[in-house]
């Protein structure tokens, strides 16, 4: 099992408050200049790096807690 990604979800919910609605691979951009990541977490499974799917993950989770909308696919902003 992998380690999880120390602070990924404050530091998705800072890149949210930025901006008014930022896509998916922006959000991912900026994370990956914000935090240090081992190279397993870089690694690629199923076509992408492996923390691209937590972010989509703890997205989901945040639109599910209302947090965060979605504004349409890959796209989102704070509520």
């Amino acid at each position: 099992m992998r380690e999880r990604i120390e602070g990924l979800t404050q530091t998705i919910r800072q890149v949210l408050e930025v901006g008014d609605t930022i896509g998916w691979r922006e959000i991912c951009d900026e994370i990956k200049t914000r935090i240090y990541m081992t190279p397993e977490q870089k690694e690629i499974t199923y076509g992408q790096p492996n923390f691209q799917h937590s972010v989509r993950r703890i997205l989901s989770e945040l639109v599910k807690r209302g947090e965060v909308i979605r504004v349409s696919r890959g796209k989102y902003k704070k509520a």
